[in-house]
């Protein structure tokens, strides 16, 4: 890497001064506001985000949908489809897409949720990112004490065999990881 990311700060100042931090709202809100402006300007981008939160004015939606989401037998993707006309894991593999991220790691988030394309023909390297993922959600889960969601129940024998892992190395990982969380003060 040619420079540090201090650096790289250090020459943007240099040259375009160093800007006022403004909030506009939650980090969602601060997230979304820096994906509408990468292709725009910022009132183009302000504009979009007003247009958004009009469409879709209850921040509690989502929420709710997420909870609906934690206890549902079917698919999630399917779920958020039919509640709000789109879902996350598409969302996240076009936004993956846009910034020119690898199509493994495109389908990784497009599939994410869907368990059962996994038994199809299905690129390794995606199938085992996939189940990476899963793994490391559920033990972040279990840290935190949030494992309240069902996704372990429909995914995780799946992404053990894909990743050639028992139970009992799970709860090794888990061990491991959850020293490390509490050794750093995570």
């Amino acid at each position: 890497m040619p420079w540090t990311f201090e650096e790289v700060i250090d020459r943007l100042s240099a040259a375009y001064g160093t800007p006022e931090w403004r909030p506009h709202g939650d980090a969602v809100s601060e997230l979304i506001l820096t994906l509408l402006s990468q292709n725009t300007a910022d009132y183009n981008s302000g504009h979009a985000f007003s247009r958004l939160l009009q469409r879709f004015p209850d921040k509690g939606g989502y929420v709710a949908t997420l909870e609906k989401c934690n206890v549902h037998e079917g698919s999630i993707t399917a779920l958020e489809q039919s509640i709000h006309g789109v879902d996350h894991a598409l969302v996240g593999a076009l936004t993956a897409r846009t910034w020119g991220v690898s199509q493994t790691a495109v389908l990784a988030t497009r599939l994410h949720h869907e368990y059962s394309s996994w038994m199809g023909p299905m690129p390794p390297q995606v199938r085992e990112l996939v189940a990476l993922g899963l793994v490391c959600e559920t033990i972040i889960q279990r840290y935190q004490g949030l494992n309240r969601h069902i996704e372990w129940s429909k995914g995780g024998a799946i992404a053990l065999a894909a990743l050639g892992m028992t139970e009992r190395d799970l709860e090794s990982w888990c061990e491991d990881v959850h020293a490390q969380f509490a050794a750093t003060g995570v």
